[in-house]
């Protein structure tokens, strides 16, 4: 495989320090989680060829979705298959949702078990309720 240029600057975001800008011959090419450019093993100065582009635009994709799934858990708790589903209807390929979702699942972040002790807890707690509200109206 020919080379496509070599990676020329890796430098943190400004809005976010655990995101960097991969820049290849001077030109953007990616901005990454630092997890992931750790895990590719980019240096400055490394050849950029058609098999690390492919899998620098794949973790790409993979930070994006567990971007993504973030913020939609920032707001309340989701069930994987929730989450996957959300992901899924904002374009993301099957490869890329389940690897955001397993890297998510393995930071304790999704708990499908507890997600549903939630929410049997919550229906606990509204059938309680109701059942008071019904015994001050008898």
């Amino acid at each position: 495989m020919p080379p496509m240029g070599t990676i020329t600057a890796i430098t943190p975001t400004q809005r976010d320090p655990d995101r960097a800008v991969v820049r290849v011959d001077g030109r953007v090419l990616a901005t990454l989680s630092v997890r992931s450019v750790s895990d590719l093993g980019l240096t400055v100065g490394r050849v950029c060829d058609a098999a690390l582009l492919e899998r620098l635009q794949q973790a790409a994709a993979v930070d994006k979705a567990v971007k993504q799934a973030m913020n939609r858990l920032a707001r309340r708790m989701l069930s994987r298959g929730e989450l996957d589903r959300k992901l899924a209807a904002l374009g993301h390929a099957a490869d890329t949702r389940s690897a955001a979702l397993d890297r998510l699942e393995h930071a304790g972040l999704i708990d499908d078990r507890a997600f549903a002790q939630a929410l049997v807890r919550r229906s606990e707690e509204h059938t309680s309720e109701l059942q008071s509200h019904a015994r001050g109206l008898g």
